[in-house]
């Protein structure tokens, strides 16, 4: 998933340099297949918000946590690397942070 999100955005100089550097057409594939993932990823992680277990609980803030932290979604995560994308993308990844702030519980 993070592979997706590095390549995806350009990213990971080491992964993709010259002739292996995604194109458009691939770029966009993988920022969509890394939201999709991710998009998945927190439906389950809200479901473990939702459970009696605590410790499930524990685990899924730390999993929100660890993305809000994580050097490999910079790239879709922060608004200031954010704004050279497409609104429809720019968009699409402000909603899914925004989502997944609140779902980390306050108290």
């Amino acid at each position: 998933m993070a592979f997706a999100v590095v390549v995806g955005s350009g990213g990971g100089a080491e992964v993709a340099t010259g002739a292996d550097a995604p194109g458009v057409d691939e770029w966009y594939y993988l920022q969509k297949k890394a939201h999709d993932w991710l998009s998945a990823d927190l439906a389950t992680v809200e479901k473990l918000l939702a459970s009696n277990d605590a410790n499930a609980r524990s685990r899924a803030i730390g999993t929100l946590r660890d993305w809000l932290a994580d050097p490999d979604f910079a790239t879709v995560r922060d608004p200031v690397s954010r704004k050279n994308m497409p609104i429809e993308e720019r968009t699409m990844w402000e909603r899914f942070w925004a989502k997944v702030q609140s779902a980390i519980p306050t108290k």
